[in-house]
């Protein structure tokens, strides 16, 4: 017979702390199921972290609850370790999605020769004043 399925710890956590705001706005697992157009089970599947949760439905639930997406996430326990902020962030989202930022790429990605893909990596780097990135491979 197989094995039951482990609950994951993160999907655990999340589904105690909708549970924790349901509880607390008074209301019953049947309101959120019917917000969400699901029935009262999956609810308490979500709520128990049987079931993992898609972005959309957990954006649905923080809706519905009154709270930023990331309340779901705040006071994990010790043992649940967040991986580490790479060297490349944070991401500037607003220039990413500049049209400056398109063009850049656009241009960026008909350079054929890697070599000077490389060499103009290390150029932008040194003009915004970090520190050397000779091991860059420069591939978009």
């Amino acid at each position: 017979m197989p094995s039951k399925k482990e609950t994951d710890a993160v999907d655990a956590h999340v589904g105690q702390r909708i549970r924790f705001r349901r509880i607390m706005l008074g209301h019953s697992q049947e309101a959120l199921a019917k917000a969400l157009n699901l029935t009262f089970q999956q609810v308490q599947k979500y709520e128990k972290g049987v079931n993992r949760i898609g972005a959309s439905r957990l954006f649905a639930i923080a809706s519905f609850l009154r709270v930023p997406v990331g309340f779901f996430f705040e006071d994990m326990p010790g043992e649940i370790q967040m991986p580490e902020v790479s060297e490349l962030e944070p991401i500037n989202i607003d220039f990413m999605t500049s049209k400056e930022a398109v063009k850049l790429c656009q241009a960026f990605s008909r350079i054929e020769d890697q070599n000077v893909r490389t060499n103009l990596i290390q150029m932008t780097s040194a003009i915004a004043g970090e520190a050397d990135h000779a091991g860059v491979t420069g591939r978009a």
